[in-house]
């Protein structure tokens, strides 16, 4: 499948409740971040989320975040309704995987 360019697709996911912003500032921190002590689950090259936020909902005593470079893919299928448990990292570069 060819990924096609969203005009706006950047803006509109990291507008999005559920994108970690800065994810690097959050290193050794991630139990504050979610503010409870779940394990956390990690999904690199989640594609539009669909199966990570359905383990998200099934599974609530485990953190979840998913990882995904490309915005438009993400946009695909909007994360409306997704638990608390479950996050985005998208526009990945390498320093923000040194957790």
């Amino acid at each position: 499948m060819r990924l096609r360019n969203i005009p706006g697709a950047n803006e509109a996911v990291a507008a999005s409740p559920y994108c970690i912003q800065n994810a690097a500032e959050h290193r050794g921190q991630w139990h504050a971040f979610f503010e409870n002590d779940h394990p956390i689950h990690i999904e690199i090259g989640m594609g539009k989320g669909r199966f990570l936020m359905d383990l998200a909902a099934l599974h609530p005593e485990i953190n979840y975040i998913g990882i995904e470079r490309y915005t438009s893919v993400l946009l695909r299928d909007p994360f409306v309704g997704s638990p608390n448990s479950f996050k985005i990292i998208s526009q990945v570069s390498s320093s923000s995987l040194s957790w």
